[in-house]
């Protein structure tokens, strides 16, 4: 297994991943606003208080993969782990 670093989770793991769900859901057909959740389970932060998983939601959305929600995940996924993560 991998070493995760927070402040980059995002965009180094999910973004790829989320590029493939919205395909497969463009290739099926689908339509109208989109909803994506992600569940973290596992994983050790010395800074977090909570065994918990981490559950990041967003939509309603465009189709695609907007750069800005990308680095919002990166921000909520930095706080859930006990990091401080600044708006920009």
């Amino acid at each position: 297994m991998d070493d995760v670093y927070p402040d980059n989770f995002a965009e180094t793991r999910i973004a790829s991943r989320w590029v493939i769900a919205d395909q497969l859901v463009s290739d099926l057909g689908g339509f109208g606003d989109v909803y994506v959740t992600i569940v973290i389970a596992g994983g050790h932060f010395p800074r977090r208080n909570s065994n918990e998983h981490i559950v990041m939601r967003r939509g309603p959305l465009l189709p695609g993969v907007d750069k800005a929600q990308v680095s919002s995940l990166d921000r909520e996924f930095m706080r859930a782990v006990g990091n401080l993560a600044p708006e920009p």
